[in-house]
């Protein structure tokens, strides 16, 4: 792979084609979230696209701008046209390499209106662990069952649980 310089171009947003392969997609309440944060404080965030005008990462904010009746954007455009292999990782990476959330800074340092205003769900900071009674020795093993909404949820309060050390396992039923 040959070293890709980037750099802003306009373009009209009717022009930009989706790439066949994306796989993310936005809620409604992600699609408003977003919309919110456009209005807000603007394209900050810029699409990228591929020589031919293909999205590469900014569907969903493609979609928004298009349902805000916005023309033109600016896209990052590479210095030479990207072939199937580095669209479909750099697709994946946009999305897939991002980091996680410190909830004890969340929950001590932010107040919790405002980061459901800003997009969070109130289930994000429903886990919450009870100090065990006195009359529990350690050596005990208890099983909880916790129903998810789907396999991200599950695999969210998965990681919660097991940073919080706790030993657990996922079960698909």
């Amino acid at each position: 792979m040959s070293k890709i310089t980037w750099h802003l171009e306009k373009r009209n947003i009717k022009d930009l084609k989706d790439f066949h392969k994306n796989p993310r997609k936005l809620s409604k309440k992600s699609f408003e979230n977003l919309k919110t944060s456009l209005e807000k404080f603007g394209l900050i965030d810029k699409p990228i696209i591929n020589t031919d005008n293909v999205l590469i990462g900014g569907h969903q904010r493609k979609n928004v701008l298009q349902k805000l009746n916005i023309q033109e954007i600016e896209c990052y455009v590479p210095d030479h046209a990207l072939n199937e292999k580095e669209m479909e990782e750099l697709n994946i990476r946009l999305n897939k390499n991002i980091g996680e959330w410190d909830f004890d800074i969340l929950a001590n340092e932010w107040d919790t209106d405002d980061l459901v205003a800003y997009g969070f769900d109130t289930k994000d900071f429903d886990i919450q662990v009870p100090d065990l009674p006195e009359d529990i020795e350690l050596n005990e093993k208890f099983v909880i069952e916790i129903q998810c909404t789907d396999e991200n949820d599950q695999k969210e309060k998965y990681e919660k649980l097991k940073e919080l050390g706790y030993e657990c396992r996922l079960l698909t039923l």
